[in-house]
């Protein structure tokens, strides 16, 4: 897991397995730890592939993220020592990253480009952007499996999943171009199976939410064609925001953030589900962050302190059946 375990003065970012050694930490000490832009700092950790990356903001500890805008990411095996420095930009722009096996994924906000880049970041494999998207739509839920990268595309009104290939570039995945009435969103893979969020029945395209929303499932494949035919229906979806947050996906099972501050798993070859211990006010497990064949981990609040839980998926009882 990725996590950051934070006291009085320090900050700690690390990578571990859950029940081995850590490989990675990086410690940050200082007097402006906890204030609302501390200067130079790191966030949002991403793991993939035996890698790692996190996003860099700000110039220095003494100056202001807000006045210098430099921004940047940092990363690599999640054993190495020390993660060297993969990009720093300095005129103020904000991108979002992705950590894969074999690629690197970023998408910035100043013209939502997208494009891959080898660890080495010695060049950059351009993907998409909203000139080139078929619908001119702009780029969100970033997934990367192995050597294939997939996303989301949306608007308020609909949306859909894109994939890409070394072999075939980008194209629409689960998609329906200019139709208002469906929508996919929320994939996850853990290279064998695919989980995502469905949803149809729009009569407005103004309606919200979907009147009908499933959980579909299929065997991991990047041809549009074959994942349509074999494309089967888990269960309905009880959150109501399609593209809100994705699936995690491992050992045959997928979990999701679902409604009222909880979250769900549910079993991919019949369809049986569980709600997990946690809802609103106390305590509140709402993120799922990864899956074993034994257990679930979910980021939350337990006894007011954020935490990640794990829950063994055997003490969950017989479980709900598929509606």
């Amino acid at each position: 897991l990725a996590f950051r375990r934070v006291g009085a003065d320090f900050l700690y970012d690390l990578v571990a397995d859950v029940d081995g050694p850590v490989h990675t930490a990086i410690l940050r000490v200082g007097d402006n730890l906890h204030e609302p832009d501390p200067g130079c700092y790191i966030v949002h950790p991403s793991l993939g592939g035996g890698r790692f990356l996190l996003e860099a903001f700000g110039h220095d500890s003494a100056g202001k993220q807000s006045e210098s805008g430099h921004e940047g990411a940092i990363g690599g095996s999640i054993d190495e020592l020390h993660p060297k420095v993969l990009v720093h930009y300095t005129d103020g722009g904000f991108c979002g990253w992705q950590a894969g096996a074999k690629w690197v994924a970023r998408v910035c906000a100043s013209d939502w480009r997208v494009y891959l880049s080898p660890w080495t970041m010695d060049k950059d494999i351009y993907v998409t952007s909203p000139p080139d998207d078929p619908e001119g739509r702009h780029v969100g839920q970033l997934v990367l499996s192995g050597d294939v990268f997939f996303w989301a595309t949306s608007t308020l009104i609909s949306g859909g999943i894109n994939v890409w290939t070394p072999e075939g570039g980008a194209r629409p995945f689960i998609r329906w171009i200019d139709d208002y009435t469906r929508e996919a969103g929320d994939l996850g893979t853990d290279g064998v199976d695919l989980v995502w969020s469905y949803g149809e029945g729009k009569t407005e395209p103004s309606e919200e939410p979907f009147p009908i929303r499933l959980i579909v499932t299929a065997k991991f494949t990047t041809d549009p064609e074959k994942v349509k035919a074999t494309a089967r229906r888990l269960r309905s979806q009880p959150s109501k925001c399609i593209g809100c947050s994705g699936f995690v996906v491992g050992c045959g099972y997928a979990a999701h953030e679902g409604c009222c501050n909880n979250s769900y798993v549910v079993r991919l070859s019949d369809g049986v589900s569980w709600d997990l211990p946690g809802k609103y006010p106390d305590p509140m497990l709402d993120t799922p962050v990864g899956l074993t064949c034994e257990e679930v981990f979910v980021l939350g609040e337990l006894d007011g302190r954020t935490t990640i839980a794990r829950i063994r998926l055997d003490s969950l009882g017989p479980g709900t059946a598929p509606d």
